[in-house]
Order: C-alpha cells, then structure tokens, then sequence
C-alpha cells in the first residue's frame, strides 16, 4: 500500500469517527449514500416495468404490489418483483426495502429466500411461483434487450 493511500485512509477514518459523534451510524450511511448517489445504477422504466410485468401476470394492478397486505396473490406477486429486482436488475436488497417499496429489508430477504430454497419437485406451490417467476424474468429481459437496440 501507498503511503499516501495510508494517509488517504486515516483520514477518512478520522472523518467517519467525527460523524458518529454528530449522527447514528443510519444517519451516516445514509447522509454517504445521498452524497454519492446510489451505487444502484438503474432506470426507473426498468423497476416500473418490472410491477407492469408482474401485475399483468397476476392480474393485479402495479400500484397494488407495493400497497396491499394480507392476500397470497399480492404477496406471490410482490415476492417475484423482490426477486426480479435483485437477481436480474441487481438492485441491492436495502435499495429495494427503502426506496422501491418503504420496507423492512427482512421483507425482502424473505421474499429472496423463497426462490432460493424453492423445491418445485417437490412442493406444487413452490413450482407455481418459480414458474411465474421464469415468466416474468422472460419478458423482462425481452424488455431490457428491446431497450438496448
């Protein structure tokens, strides 16, 4: 390592000590995000057409997914948006809770997990969800090739 790098280093440090004394380490993280813009690169057509996708397939309405709670079809719905998002636009999971949909990050990770640890050979609900997931990526990614011609 560079010695200036070194120097480079102890400053920040001493920068980022100062702001916790000032603020709580959110406030930080957050106040660094907002000042360097989100690593999160993406167009907001690319999420918008993500709940369109979805909300076609589920026949429910885009604003819905965000919105409604205590109903499967919504949840299903809303999980496969979490997974699209992260796996094929790769957004970061605390992207998606605070700025996509105002939520927990656990609601996220749950809704990842479910595809993850999904067993369609086995569980009839599990392969139902996995297929409307390959559906939605499906015309997702025609979406996103579309774009780039």
């Amino acid at each position: 390592m560079v010695e200036s790098d070194k120097k480079d280093i102890e400053v920040l440090l001493k920068n980022i000590q100062k702001g916790l004394k000032k603020h709580s380490v959110k406030e930080l993280s957050d106040a660094i995000l907002n000042h360097i813009g989100n690593s999160d690169n993406h167009k907001t057509s690319d999420v918008n057409k993500v709940f369109e996708i979805v909300g076609a397939d589920f026949g429910i309405m885009p604003n819905t997914i965000k919105r409604a709670r205590n109903n499967y079809k919504v949840t299903d719905a809303r999980h496969i948006v979490y997974c699209l998002l992260h796996y094929d636009l790769k957004l970061s999971i605390r992207h998606i809770a605070k700025k996509v949909f105002d939520f927990y990050p656990n609601s996220v990770v749950q809704g990842l997990k479910r595809l993850k640890h999904a067993e369609p050979d086995k569980i009839k609900v599990d392969a139902e969800f996995v297929e409307a997931y390959n559906r939605s990526k499906e015309k997702l990614v025609k979406f996103i090739n579309e774009q780039q011609q």
